[in-house]
């Protein structure tokens, strides 16, 4: 005669070790964290981790790019907003190893040990501009939540940055940096058009 006793950790194949498929996370508890993928591997590691059942966001960027056999042809071309790296959406319950070893992934951005949680709301704000970023000629002076931009003075002079919040005297901008997504406050006329 079989066993049918119920034994801890069969009857869900998942527990402990995967995310089920197609569960959804819980808004109130769930947060997003900054996975680190391998040189051009963004979409492939967005995959792989949807595969695996978590939910992921990669902000994408128009661009004008030449043919390569056509030189005088130009196309749009979708890349990272943020190359190399890209969003993950947990709860605490959920394992982040599968997350860290998933292929394409290279690491987690980390802060004592766990995987650093980005600051509420900033990733709300990066997605408040992703139909204009699908546009190659977004305006210039306008500096809606969302618009990629680059930094071109003070201590973050070069980097890619996103802005987040307009206020009274500047803007908010996100920019990827010391292992994490950093908010800062900077002057409208340190920002140039991405």
């Amino acid at each position: 005669m079989l066993d049918t006793t119920p034994r801890p950790g069969l009857a869900n194949p998942h527990q402990g070790t995967w995310r089920q498929p197609h569960s959804a996370p819980q808004p109130s508890s769930a947060f997003w964290v900054v996975a680190q993928t391998h040189p051009q591997a963004e979409r492939w590691a967005s995959t792989e981790l949807a595969r695996r059942g978590y939910r992921t966001y990669l902000p994408l960027l128009a661009v004008q790019r030449r043919d390569r056999a056509t030189h005088r042809m130009m196309h749009t071309v979708l890349v990272p907003l943020f190359p190399g790296y890209l969003f993950v959406d947990l709860s605490p319950a959920d394992p982040w190893s599968p997350v860290r070893n998933a292929p394409g992934v290279a690491a987690l951005l980390m802060m004592g040990g766990r995987p650093n949680q980005v600051p509420k709301g900033l990733v709300e704000a990066i997605q408040a501009g992703d139909e204009s970023r699908r546009s190659v000629n977004a305006p210039a002076s306008n500096w809606a939540p969302g618009t990629p931009c680059k930094l071109v003075a003070g201590a973050f002079d070069g980097h890619d940055a996103v802005v987040t919040k307009l206020l009274a005297r500047g803007v908010r901008v996100a920019v990827l940096c010391f292992g994490a997504l950093q908010e800062i406050s900077v002057p409208q006329h340190w920002l140039e058009v991405r």
